[in-house]
């Protein structure tokens, strides 16, 4: 629990290079790269800086920042905090910086303010101050994400996540209510900072909410797309003048005395005048009119506000300028000028001299260069993918793309393509700075633009708060990048900023415009944008200002991907083709290639210039260096995650330097992570302090001698004290050292400039922790029961700085960067003495800040804060040598306090952590500490609180020397000195030292050391002056003739200066009941007894004596504990059988039906388990005649020389027999001999070191003679043996000889070895290899095993009707659930969250669960039917499978059923009978098996999507799945091959094990080592080696068939936060593979527009009424239910812009998407409704003439309509692509299409013609054949539409007044509604009617009406109507043969009713049924057949 010590003022910072600590070996070696023993300076004074801003990429979050990113120049002073403010930043001089940049201890702004620190962030009353010290934005606060490091700005929100909270208040708001211009906090803070208008100062908004200039208005030209700001400027009529904005007055007014204009215009100075006299005034051109003279200018010139004089127009500050590059102003004129390496053309337009643009382009899969000039095309590489962004580094010779998926891809010259920054998200832009060839990219998951290193090494957030970036671009040489940002409610700007953050602005907004391609041209310091919905090009420059449209650039309803600027050309692309066109000329294109483009980018040297600076130079920065605009440098250095940045600009590892035993070392940790002893004595140190700055080290020996070491190699001298010191701390700034001696109540100090020792102070009692704070000059200590107290540095009286007493016996640090101090209340322990560590313990103390632990050996350690990670290493680091195989392990840290004896060590940062030996437990730090192999544990603080210091006395004195000073009488608790010089305390009585000068306080004090122990109190005694031993009960310590009361032994804090009185205090825990191994490992409770021995001297299992078991357990004979209930149930439940002995139950007569008789021992057994290979009858006839004789090896398998047994094939020859008669070990090649081994002749190998020493070793002597007695001259990196073939070398163990025979290669067991070198993770080591194992694992002695740790695993199977839980070490069993016996639980899962069973109860088809702890049950979910159940414990969901009908279910774990179903479908559709199912949520993926007609496995996401075929090979029927988390393998057992198989996560390395005893498996588990499954054949539950197969054993046999089984334990289901958490989803939230939350409806409801929240779907129908120029959506859940309400319900009107008058249109539900036509289109358009806000719509497909009806085919995604002269139905396939003329004959008259895909079936309305007066209605199938009429008696239908389920056709009659309907096939013909006057259009579905009606007088009414009722109901209805059509989320549901993958066509699929017809396009011709081919080019006079296959003369064809 942090506790805030002050304020926070400014702390000093060191110059550049004082992180060095050289402990440095003189040379490195190329291949070393690891020992760099500088330390880091994290951030200022040690403070870790984990990059410029950090963030969601990388370290911490970022701010945002303001003014010019262009050229640097800074806001205005005046207006500079409040600009600030508004965009989340702080001020800066007169710009901004991000918030974080704040006190952070380097200066950043030029004149310092950002560090004038005095009060907290500098008094920013808008920023809020960590408790680590850090400054964030005050509206991050309670924002539900965590922005301050240790998580403080999350604690204590009153407002949950979805509010905000007014700060000072306890009132929170919803987020939404910010900026909404409406104040919600009372004191207005949600509105402070919000944009007050939608467009920034000097635009103006248009009706369309579009943001043009203020000066566009009137200009003529359509500037924002619907003409609102032309509409306002009609044209004056004849004899009137404009003047003002758009006003016109009357001629006669002007020059009438009165201004009548508000601009004076009409009152000019020209007023009657003549032009005859002095030209009327002008200065140029005169005309007279009847009110005076107009004068006017000529070119070049413009007419003054005098209305005379003529001025230069400076056309070179225009809103944009006539000269694409160099501009000069002349009088009426300008000239142009290029920069080098251009030439100007046309005299404004400048173009590369060399004329080689090239445009590298990813045309599908590949990338290639197009020659703008030659129109080359040059295939480059293939990506694998389609890339959506693509960049280049011109220098580097590198390519970057995004593939479709949105991850990184990175090409570099020789080494090929990789991925880059997995972990970065969803990314949607990418930018390359060429000056430092770092790659910048925006994410939209999560939103940040974050900057990377091209080759990998890191990368982190330069902006992640308050931003949705994307179409980012980087200006390198301005410093600054911009991107489109596209925010709350719309609002969508162009934005800018530094590259480092700072200086964020918005430039213009944008909003409605859909903004695409924004572009950069350097050269001239302006950005292009695509306007889609304008389209046109538009312009600005850098600094926002300058901007200018290029109109109708783009065809109309093209869809653009992209845009490009260079040479004074636009390139940009459709996706079909690459365009370009000359900025003079913007409607003039160029088509440069005819493609499928996705990506494209300008390739020219000028394009990316050499850097012009000296910032970011080589060698300034180590990792990241970012371009800054507004850092006094320039740039700023930043570090990727897990390293820190020094003041050098260099990025270091946290390094950490112990001492153990006699030796010290220091490790790297991070990746790669490495350690190395750098300095070992003769005597023991403890590491005490590192001065970094002046590489020494200190420590004491075990007789409390302070020691110094300096440099490398060290050497150590003893520092004069006085009295034996037992912690000591530095000072780094001046090198002083502050020492405590062991009487724990002393505080010394050896200053740098007399090295005199000086008792500063002497405490009241024992202090327990002593810190310094070397930055505010001061000491703190923690006594037991006092406050904690301060002393300056400089002496004088102590001063309580916290008024609480500290209890004592916690562990402590101080956190100077925070000003806090850190403990754990969590880790009291339950006595005294019970907290003492395993043996020697390596204590460490990371630098961060500084040096500050706490005091002596104890280790001090605090819990971290929420949502920081620690890390701890449970054994010192070292490698493991592959000759002992002793093993290091790695886990996760505990609550146990632990307190250093004799050796201790330190480390180099200020957080502590603890490194010891394998087997014990540690707490660390919430610094996250990256280790070999790092296991992390995120723990919360119990409480937090902040205390402010009090200004420190005034008074001080110098430290006191030691010698008495002579004067004044003593105190009560002094003596006086024999020769009354100076007075002693009482405590220093004795105590071994002379503090007096005549020596009388040493005197008598034998006397003393036989006092007894009640009379010595707290002090600690030094006997060397005494004769005899310490009293009975004092303690004597170890080393030195000291001695200490007995209270102070093992009370956790070591008074003996060798730490001894604290060694040998351990008391048993849970985690640590057993030490052995000579206390060097720690057996957690659960190990003890279980029978494996997990000791190496094995006494965890010695002494074991039976268990006593509960009242309601049965004890087995062997000890074993099984409920009572199962004693004489028929089963044997102990291991020894005990619980079935003497039951009084009497023999049957007859077996029942399933049972078998034994044939001597008469019982009865099922009948399963005959010749299961177990003797279940007493006479062991169930095995007896068993067909094992007759089986026949099959693939895979090896076949033993007898018995006709067989083996997997991989079991033979690898070293163990596994054949009962041992043949499959026989003939088997010896393994080769290791490198350091000699090959004997008869297969066994020899050490190389008794090759030729004259004794015959190998047993054919092969080792001796031949040229043994050739010296060795051999340079061989390792060593050099004789051997009779001559000098060989040989290797060490761990490496083998390379191919030159000389030198020695590392073996990488973790890669050659795979799994076989460790069970979990492995870290390689030169010749050695290290293993480690994953939070809630410990290693075992062998140094490869992983074995859970904590409660002991149980495994829960599902029996018949009840729920076994079984130990799976101590085999105790137990009933923990029973059903009704007629019931069966099938599938089980577990939740440890709520300690919840849930299964499948086939027989009530549910899905219920009962609570571990209490009993109760319940039911979640009901009518289900399902194999296999599980439960997502991270999202809290529960998934399922139904075979049945393909699909995977899921519903909330929290779920009560009320009746109504509240689950969701996951997954639908061609799930081909998914079988076993299991999780991984922790990625957010789900694995499945398949087993219908092609069995397979299959991964998806969780939320249903991205799904892909994991495994198809090589499968059976998989039914049984289970996942190794550690492993990251799944497993699986096969029924129908009888294997058992396993793969990696991503489908590789599979290995399948064919084994017999697989018989029937149903499910399955795996746990450590071993799998489980259930086998419903022999009725049992099995385990085999999970690695081998091998070791099979039957864990559980009963009467019952198993079938549902599980492997409980905390381990196996890791936690981790919940993405759903955040995501507010009305109902369900299943997670993602992006790691976040996607809201799902159940059953009955849809997603709203919100995507978060569920509405009935039964209040989803709407209707939709089309207008010629507007389309209303109306819910029918919203019509009036009264008639003649007033006007249109509640509607929603949907955004069509410039459509002149539509005729036609139809609507995909599921997809949101409204296709129309209008007249005289020539297309049929496409608007995506999801698309918020987006006005702008695409050409869904190209038609000719116009389109009267159409109708889509919902399921294929075919388009149908009627169009062109004659009439003719055409189709479309989607997207446009492929287009056929389906019908044309016989369709005059035509209207009205409509379809019903589920029947495959199409109907429309044809005029009957000369057969008669009227309309026919006739039908066809969907491909065009079987079409007939259905109704001939119609008038003039109208609004044809399908109901029902399909098979009956309605539409309304206007000329009869009816609504009518009849079947498909003609018959039962109904009149639904008569006698409806001017009836017009009409529509029908989800049981409602709607129609309209037109009167006489022209008014429109809708009427609606339920179709089984007869009540009517209307609303009038003022425009005009074309169309209406009713939808509903049911109304597009079912399939038909095109839905599903095109049926399997190459162009159009046609349903129809049998199936499908495949069909091409004209000018193809299909090929075997479903391919398309090109027709054959057939040359005059030949002309093509009809099936386009060949050619004919015009004879040959048939007359």
């Amino acid at each position: 629990m942090p506790r805030r010590l002050g304020g926070g003022g400014s702390l000093p910072s060191l110059s550049g290079d004082e992180e060095q600590f050289s402990f440095q070996p003189q040379t490195r070696s190329r291949d070393d790269p690891g020992w760099d023993w500088s330390l880091p300076v994290l951030g200022y004074a040690g403070t870790p800086r984990q990059g410029a801003a950090g963030g969601l990429c990388r370290g911490m979050p970022a701010a945002a920042a303001l003014p010019d990113p262009g050229s640097g120049s800074l806001l205005p002073a005046a207006t500079a905090s409040l600009t600030c403010a508004a965009s989340r930043q702080a001020a800066c001089v007169s710009g901004c910086i991000p918030v974080p940049w704040l006190c952070d201890g380097e200066q950043q702004c030029p004149d310092g303010t950002d560090e004038q620190c005095d009060v907290a962030c500098g008094g920013d009353p808008h920023v809020w101050q960590c408790d680590d010290g850090r400054c964030i934005s005050s509206s991050w606060r309670c924002d539900g994400a965590a922005d301050c490091l240790d998580g403080s700005d999350e604690q204590d929100c009153v407002c949950g996540s979805k509010k905000v909270q007014c700060p000072g208040t306890h009132h929170c708001i919803p987020h939404w209510e910010l900026c909404d211009r409406h104040q919600d906090c009372e004191d207005g803070w949600d509105e402070e900072g919000c944009p007050q208008q939608p467009c920034l100062p000097g635009q103006w908004q248009c009706r369309n909410r579009v943001c043009i200039m203020a000066e566009w208005k009137c200009n003529g030209i359509d500037d924002c797309g619907d003409s609102s700001d032309e509409d306002v400027c009609a044209p004056c009529t004849p004899g009137m003048v404009r003047c003002d904005e758009g006003k016109c007055i009357l001629e006669s007014l002007m020059c009438d005395d009165k201004d009548d204009c508000l601009d004076g215009t009409d009152e000019p100075s020209t007023c009657g005048r003549s032009c005859f006299v002095r030209n009327g005034g002008c200065a140029e051109t005169c005309t007279d009119t009847h009110w005076g003279v107009q004068c006017s200018c000529g070119a070049g010139w413009v007419l003054q506000a005098d209305g005379q004089s003529c001025a230069d127009v400076d056309e070179c500050s225009l809103e944009y300028g006539p000269c694409s590059q160099l501009c000069t102003n002349t009088p009426g004129s300008f000239s142009c000028a290029c920069l080098q390496g251009y030439t100007l053309r046309h005299g404004t337009v400048c173009e590369v001299t060399d004329n080689s643009t090239q445009i590298l382009v990813a045309v599908g899969q590949d990338l290639a260069l197009l020659d703008v000039r030659t129109q080359a095309y040059r295939p480059l590489l293939s990506t694998e993918t389609e890339p959506r962004a693509l960049v280049y580094d011109l220098l580097r010779e590198t390519y970057y793309w995004l593939t479709e998926d949105g991850e990184l891809r990175v090409h570099h010259p020789g080494k090929g393509t990789q991925p880059l920054y997995a972990d970065a998200g969803e990314v949607n832009s990418i930018s390359v700075d060429w000056f430092t060839g770092q790659l910048y990219w925006a994410s939209s998951h999560p939103p940040a633009i974050c900057a990377g290193l091209g080759d990998g090494r890191g990368y982190m957030t330069v902006l992640g708060k308050d931003i949705a970036p994307e179409q980012l671009t980087v200006h390198p040489a301005a410093r600054s990048l911009y991107w489109v940002n596209r925010g709350q409610r719309g609002r969508t700007v162009i934005a800018a900023a530094g590259m480092d953050g700072s200086n964020r602005q918005e430039l213009t907004v944008v909003s409605m415009e859909e903004p695409v391609g924004l572009s950069l041209d350097h050269v001239a310091g302006r950005l292009y944008w695509i306007s889609e919905y304008k389209e046109s090009i538009e312009t600005l420059r850098v600094d926002g200002s300058g901007r200018h449209s290029f109109h109708a650039v783009l065809r109309s309803h093209t869809e653009p991907l992209g845009l490009a600027v260079f040479e004074s050309r636009f390139f940009w692309t459709d996706g079909t083709e690459l365009v370009s066109a000359a900025w003079a000329s913007p409607q003039e294109h160029a088509v440069l290639l005819r493609a499928s483009i996705s990506a494209f980018t300008v390739l020219h040297a000028l394009q990316q210039p050499p850097r012009d600076t000296a910032a970011c130079a080589l060698g300034l920065c180590s990792h990241l260096c970012l371009l800054s605009p507004v850092h006094p440098r320039g740039y700023k250095c930043a570090c990727p995650e897990g390293l820190f940045l020094l003041p050098s600009g260099k990025c270091a590892e946290l390094s950490i330097v112990y001492a153990s035993g006699k030796s010290i070392s220091l490790v790297h940790v991070g990746p790669g992570a490495h350690t190395k002893q750098v300095q070992e004595w003769q005597e023991a140190l403890h590491l005490q302090d590192v001065d970094w700055q002046r590489s020494v080290l200190y420590g004491t020996d075990d007789h409390g001698t302070l020691l110094r070491v300096v440099g490398y190699p060290g050497w150590r001298e003893a520092i004069v004290t006085g009295l034996p010191v037992c912690s000591a701390r530095v000072d780094i700034r001046s090198g002083d050292l502050y020492w405590l001696a062991c009487n724990r109540r002393d505080i010394g100090v050896i200053r740098t400039s007399d090295k005199a020792p000086r008792v500063l102070h002497r405490a009241r009692s024992s202090i327990q922790h002593l810190f310094l704070d070397w930055q505010r000059g001061a000491l703190y200590w923690l006594a037991r029961g006092q406050p904690l107290q301060a002393l300056s540095l400089a002496g004088g009286a102590p001063w309580d700085v916290w008024n609480e007493t500290w209890p004592g016996d916690l562990p402590a640090a101080m956190d100077s960067r925070a000003f806090s101090v850190l403990w754990s209340s969590a880790l009291v322990p339950p006595s005294k003495g019970s907290a003492v560590p395993l043996l020697p313990p390596v204590t460490t103390t990371m630098r961060t800040t500084t040096s500050t632990t706490a005091a002596r050996p104890t280790t001090s350690t605090t819990t971290p804060p929420p949502s920081q990670t620690t890390t701890a290493l449970s054994t010192a680091p070292a490698p493991t040598s592959k000759a002992t195989t002793s093993q290091t392990t790695i886990r996760q840290s505990t609550s146990k306090k632990t307190t250093p004896p004799p050796t201790t060590a330190r480390t180099i940062l200020t957080k502590t952590t603890t490194v010891q030996p394998a087997a014990s437990t540690t707490r660390s730090f919430k610094t996250k500490i990256t280790a070999p192999q790092p296991t992390t544990n995120t723990q919360r603080s119990n409480s937090s609180a902040r205390v402010v210091t009090p200004t420190p006395p005034l008074q001080s004195s110098t430290a006191h020397p030691l010698t008495p000073v002579v004067h004044l009488s003593c105190s009560r608790t002094h003596v006086p000195c024999r020769d009354g010089t100076g007075c002693v305390a009482q405590e220093y009585l004795c105590d071994g030292e002379k503090d007096c000068a005549d020596g009388s306080d040493e005197e008598g004090c034998a006397q003393l050391c036989n006092t007894p122990e009640e009379g010595l109190g707290t002090l600690a005694a030094f006997s060397s002056q005494c004769k005899v031993p310490c009293l009975p009960r004092a303690f004597h310590c170890a080393s030195g003739a000291v001695c200490i009361g007995a209270g102070e032994h093992c009370d956790g804090v070591p008074q003996c200066p060798d730490g001894s009185d604290e060694m040998g205090c351990w008391t048993p825990t849970q985690e640590c009941a057993l030490r052995c191994d000579a206390a060097t490992r720690c057996i957690p409770r659960s190990w003890l007894c279980d029978g494996h021995a997990d000791c190496l001297d094995h006494t965890d299992e010695q002494g074991c004596v039976l268990k006593e078991c509960g009242p309601a357990e049965f004890s087995c004979r062997s000890g074993q504990c099984v409920a009572l209930a199962l004693h004489c149930d028929g089963d044997h439940d102990c291991q020894d059988g005990s619980d079935e002995e003497g039951c009084a139950v009497p023999r049957p007569l007859l077996c029942r039906e399933g049972e078998v008789t034994c044939s001597h021992s008469g019982e009865c057994v099922p009948e399963a388990w005959r010749c299961d290979g177990a003797a279940d009858c007493k006479d062991g006839s169930d095995e007896q005649g068993c067909p094992w004789e007759e089986e026949l090896c099959e693939d895979q398998q090896w076949g033993c020389s007898r018995g006709h047994e067989c083996i997997p094939d991989v079991w033979r020859c690898d070293g163990e027999t596994d054949c009962t008669d041992g043949s499959d070990e026989a003939g088997c090649h010896p393994a080769p001999c290791q490198s350091n081994e000699y090959p004997c002749g008869l297969g066994s190998c020899l050490n190389a070191s008794l090759v030729c020493n004259g004794r015959q070793d190998c047993a054919d002597g092969s080792d001796e003679g031949g040229n043994c007695s050739v010296p060795c001259q051999r340079s061989c990196t390792h060593l050099c043996y004789p051997s009779p073939q001559g000098p060989r070398c040989w290797c060490g163990p761990g490496f083998r000889l390379a191919v030159d025979g000389l030198s020695c290669m590392d073996i990488d067991e973790c890669m050659e070895w795979a799994k076989g070198a460790c069970s979990q993770t492995c870290l390689n080591a030169p010749g050695s290899y290290s293993c480690g194992c994953l939070p809630g694992y410990l290693l075992e002695p062998d140094g490869h095993t992983c074995k859970l740790t904590g409660p002991e695993p149980k495994l829960l199977v599902a029996v018949q009707s009840e729920v076994l839980s079984y130990g799976l070490r101590s085999g105790h069993e137990e009933v923990v659930l029973a059903t009704d016996k007629d019931r069966v639980v099938f599938s089980l899962d577990y939740d440890l969250v709520e300690r919840k069973v849930f299964w499948m109860d086939l027989a009530t088809e549910s899905i219920r669960w009962q609570d571990l702890n209490s009993g109760k049950k319940g039911t979640l979910v009901k009518g289900v039917r399902s194999d296999c159940i599980a439960v997502d414990w991270l999202g809290r969901n529960l998934y399922w499978t139904d075979g049945v009908a393909g699909q995977v279910l899921a519903t909330r774990l929290g779920a009560a059923w009320q009746g109504i179903p509240e689950y969701t479908v996951v997954m639908d559709g061609d799930l081909d009978q998914p079988h076993s199912l299991v999780l991984q949520p922790l990625a957010g993926l789900m694995y499945w098996s398949e087993v219908g007609s092609h069995s397979r496995l299959m991964e998806a996401s969780m939320d249903g999507s991205w799904r892909h075929v994991l495994l198809a090979q090589g499968l059976g029927w998989p039914t049984a799945l289970a996942l190794d988390l550690p492993t990251q393998r799944i497993f699986w057992l096969d029924e129908k091959l009888g294997s058992v198989g396993s793969a990696r996560l991503d489908g590789s390395s599979v290995k399948v094990l064919k084994l017999h005893w697989v018989w029937s498996p149903f499910a399955a588990a795996v746990c450590e080592g071993q799998l489980y499954w259930s086998e419903r054949k022999t009725w049992s539950v099995q385990q085999v080696d999970k690695a081998s197969g091998k070791n099979r054993t039957v864990v559980l046999k009963r009467h019952g068939q198993p079938h549902g089984l599980q492997v409980m334990h905390p381990a196996l289901r890791p936690t981790a936060p919940n993405p759903c958490e955040t995501r507010g989803c009305s109902h369900l939230c299943l997670l993602s593979a992006r790691h976040t939350g996607q809201c799902r409806c159940p059953a009955g409801l849809m997603l709203a527009a919100n995507e978060t929240t569920c509405l009935p779907i039964r209040d989803s129908a709407f209707a939709l009424l089309v207008s010629p120029a507007a389309v209303a959506q109306v819910y029918l859940k919203d019509l009036p239910t009264s008639a003649g309400s007033q006007g249109l319900p509640p509607h929603r009107a949907l955004p069509l812009a410039k459509v002149s008058r539509l005729t036609a249109v139809d609507y995909a539900v599921k997809d949101k998407s409204l296709y129309f036509a209008e007249v005289g289109g020539n297309s049929i358009g496409l608007l995506r409704l999801k698309d918020w806000g987006r006005l702008s719509w695409k050409k869904a497909v190209a038609v000719e003439g116009t389109v009267t009806s159409l109708a889509l085919d919902w399921l294929s995604g075919n388009l149908y309509w009627i169009g062109g002269q004659p009439p003719t139905i055409h189709v479309a396939a989607p997207r446009g692509r492929w287009v056929l003329a389906l019908l044309s004959e016989g369709l005059q008259g035509a209207a009205w299409l409509a379809l019903c895909p589920r029947a495959s079936t199409m109907c429309f309305v044809t005029a009957a013609g000369s057969r008669g007066h009227g309309a026919m209605v006739e039908c066809a199938a969907m491909d065009g054949t079987g079409r007939r009429v259905v109704w001939r008696r119609a008038r003039a239908p109208t609004g044809l539409t399908f109901g029902g389920a399909g098979t009956r056709l309605y539409w309304a009659d206007h000329e009869r007044g009816t609504i009518s309907s009849v079947e498909l096939d003609g018959s039962r013909f109904q009149l639904v509604r008569e006698g409806l006057h001017g009836l017009s259009l009409f529509a029908i579905g989800e049981g409602f009617l709607l129609w309209s009606t037109t009167s006489t007088n022209g008014s429109s009414k809708i009427w609606h009406s339920r179709l089984e009722q007869a009540e009517n109901w209307w609303f009038p209805m003022e425009q005009e109507l074309v169309a209406m059509r009713i939808y509903s989320q049911f109304s597009q549901e079912g399939t038909n043969g095109c839905a599903k993958s095109n049926g399997g066509c190459a162009q159009l699929c046609l349903p129809n009713p049998a199936g499908r017809q495949c069909r091409c396009s004209p000018g193809y011709h299909l090929v075997h049924g479903a391919a398309c081919a090109l027709a054959p080019p057939c040359p005059a006079p030949l002309q093509a057949c009809r099936d386009l296959q060949s050619c004919i003369s015009r004879e040959q064809v048939p007359q």
